[in-house]
């Protein structure tokens, strides 16, 4: 038998635009099936009204500590493109990826310098900011965590506020060290209390901090509190009694309140025993299973990534070489230029932005897809019959 294009089989001759189209429509009606009968947890909460909250359950972490291996890899990535194409970016990814590795007075020396030559990018305002206050220099945190936020209202969501004001408190505890016993943090009103925006916005910050500040903090603790007052008004009396007891158990909250709130909250899980949750209608459908939200181990919450001791061999701490990269040991100009910052990922900025939950389109596209396998073989076999 002389072998060409034309493939033989079982069946005989089958043209090779006939044997894509069987071969595409028999792997969509293996796949689809599967696809069709794919189940979605989706879960609820209630607030303190008894009302329902469609939440996910990813978004309440914390994060005990950070991921050193991650952070020992990113400083030598980072170095590498330093050496080969230097920039402000990664000279400010490295220095802080320095912070999170521990070595903050180094990562000091370059924010400064950073800071000197481009004192109109707002990351760079933040972060020196942030570097001070974990020296223990809150005046000047707070002098950089404002003009960060001068420059950008908008950055970490609009939560750059909540920045502002621990540093303001530190201070204020410096000449009042019972300054917590009368006052708060943040100072919220009822109404922000009850505002959605309040609650992510706190939250967006808590989780930045959290690898930074181990227990027992009174400021954290005092941050928590209120987290927990919002997501009781606005989303979860469960979720709000994991964060009064992580303001007690984590923070060593002296707050006699958050006993009481927590008591509060567990009566309320109670009185809702028999409430049924309403589901939003994007979640409604025999692919989802919705369920509702029982208990929340505050436990649960924090999570520790592995011990990890980082392998400063051929990573750069000495300042001197690092700003060398950049040349920033020339003649610095009176203002720099307005920095363009990149978009960074979660590990590299500490505030991965909450994606909203994807609609599930997949069988959608699979009957667009068996159309188009069908106006395939329509074509194929059309072809073969004007031959003949």
């Amino acid at each position: 038998m002389i072998r060409n294009h034309n493939k033989t089989t079982f069946f005989g001759y089958i043209h090779p635009m006939k044997q894509l189209s069987y071969s595409i429509i028999i792997a969509l009606f293996l796949w689809l099936p599967i696809r069709i009968s794919a189940c979605y947890n989706e879960y609820y909460t209630l607030d303190k009204q008894g009302n329902s909250h469609h939440i996910n359950q990813g978004e309440f972490r914390f994060h005990t500590n950070f991921d050193l291996s991650s952070v020992e890899d990113q400083l030598k990535a980072l170095e590498k493109k330093l050496q080969m194409k230097p920039s402000l970016q990664l000279m400010s990814d490295y220095a802080l990826n320095l912070v999170r590795a521990g070595k903050v007075k180094e990562a000091l020396v370059l924010f400064e310098k950073l800071v000197a030559k481009y004192p109109n990018e707002y990351a760079l305002q933040a972060n020196l900011g942030t570097t001070y206050e974990l020296t223990g220099e809150n005046e000047l945190a707070l002098k950089h965590i404002k003009r960060g936020l001068e420059l950008n209202p908008n950055s970490h969501q609009g939560s750059e506020w909540v920045h502002v004001k621990i540093p303001e408190a530190k201070i204020a505890m410096e000449n009042n060290p019972k300054y917590l016993n009368n006052h708060t943090v943040l100072s919220l009103t009822s109404g922000k209390e009850q505002s959605e925006k309040t609650g992510k916005q706190l939250m967006i910050q808590l989780k930045e901090r959290f690898p930074f500040c181990k227990g027992p903090d009174a400021v954290m603790a005092d941050l928590f509190h209120d987290l927990g007052d919002c997501y009781s008004e606005t989303k979860s009396y469960e979720y709000a009694k994991a964060f009064y007891q992580i303001a007690l158990e984590y923070y060593g909250s002296k707050d006699a309140k958050v006993n009481q709130k927590i008591e509060e909250a567990r009566i309320l899980r109670t009185k809702y025993e028999d409430t049924p949750i309403v589901p939003e209608e994007k979640y409604t459908g025999v692919q989802y299973v919705n369920e509702k939200v029982k208990g929340v181990p505050y436990k649960e919450l924090l999570s520790t990534y592995p011990a990890h001791t980082i392998n400063w061999k051929g990573i750069t701490t000495d300042t001197n070489v690092l700003l060398a990269y950049l040349g920033l040991d020339e003649p610095e100009p009176k203002e720099g230029p307005v920095l363009q910052t990149p978009k960074k990922n979660s590990q590299e900025d500490g505030s991965a932005k909450k994606t909203p939950p994807a609609k599930d389109n997949t069988i959608f596209y699979g009957f667009i897809f068996l159309t188009i396998s069908m106006v395939i073989l329509a074509v194929a076999l059309f072809n073969r019959k004007r031959r003949k």
